[in-house]
């Protein structure tokens, strides 16, 4: 009989602290080694533990996350739905359900934002089954779905599924509740911007970015949402001060959303040719990294429109 040091890390706890590593890495913006670690890991894990053994599969969930994040919408579609077709004969199976629902985001990214919602209206039924309702993969995928909505500019519907996550993450103790929470304040300032509610918007994005202390990738989607806010109560050097106190850097979900606000507020103050520059900047970044059916690149193409009949 073969002598196991107790001392020595079973091949599935290896396996799981280096996933653990790679949502660590995520968490802190290392986006490039969490790609690096994840693929490592799912050979690892396909070689030591066999390529249908939950960790492995877990491995690959992680990995389409890791690729929405770094931008890469494309692969992250393909290789959640690749890994949702090798499930696709365990039913209810959660693993395949995280999957596409990191598929449909990716459509979203990638502006197919009505195929988006009915992906997310078609798995919403199995999360609630599988896991509940108010559990935070759960509130994850209804808080995408919030997104979805303001991006259809359905921003009643946006509004009221983003004050029910609201409440729903206030009753929750863990630390992605309160995740959950930001996101879908953020949600609901877009919502209220979006119905030209400019004050309110104001108020929910100052309350949500003060309860986002220490949360950096929040502060700065929030800052965005505003902005955005103030823009619409015509408060542009205000405007224009919290832009100049932005990070420069950004993740490629907010592509070209700094350049927008910025070419909105120096419209407002008369500055056509700044404005004009800056929108046209935004636009090809937008179509560059989303695609040209993103609302976003709407946004911007309005934008141009409204300058050239000034």
């Amino acid at each position: 009989m073969a002598f196991q040091n107790p001392f020595r890390p079973s091949k599935t706890a290896l396996v799981e602290r280096r996933i653990q590593l790679v949502q660590s890495l995520l968490s802190h913006g290392r986006v490039q080694e969490a790609d690096a670690e994840i693929r490592q890991v799912i050979e690892t894990s396909r070689t030591s533990l066999g390529a249908e053994h939950q960790l492995t599969v877990t491995a690959r969930v992680v990995h389409s996350a890791t690729l929405y994040v770094a931008g890469r919408y494309a692969e992250c579609e393909e290789t959640a739905r690749a890994l949702a077709a090798d499930r696709a004969h365990l039913r209810g199976d959660h693993l395949a359900l995280a999957a596409l629902s990191h598929a449909a985001q990716a459509v979203s990214a990638q502006g197919g934002h009505a195929e988006a919602l009915r992906q997310q209206d078609e798995l919403l039924p199995y999360f609630i089954r599988i896991h509940g309702q108010e559990h935070p993969l759960t509130l994850k995928l209804r808080s995408d779905r919030a997104q979805t909505l303001g991006y259809l500019a359905r921003y009643e519907e946006s509004e009221a599924e983003s004050r029910s996550l609201i409440a729903l993450a206030g009753q929750g103790k863990e630390p992605s509740h309160r995740m959950l929470s930001l996101s879908a304040r953020n949600a609901l300032s877009y919502a209220q911007s979006g119905s030209s509610r400019f004050t309110e918007a104001e108020t929910t994005a100052r309350e949500a970015l003060a309860g986002a202390q220490g949360e950096d990738r929040f502060t700065s989607v929030l800052r965005l949402a505003l902005i955005r806010a103030l823009n619409g109560q015509q408060r542009y050097e205000e405007a224009l001060t919290e832009l100049a106190a932005l990070p420069e850097l950004q993740t490629p979900a907010e592509t070209g959303t700094r350049e927008l606000a910025r070419a909105t507020a120096l419209r407002g103050q008369g500055r056509r040719t700044e404005a004009e520059t800056e929108a046209r900047s935004a636009l090809a970044a937008i179509t560059r990294a989303l695609g040209p059916e993103h609302r976003r690149a709407q946004e911007a193409q309005d934008l141009l429109g409204t300058l050239a009949d000034d």
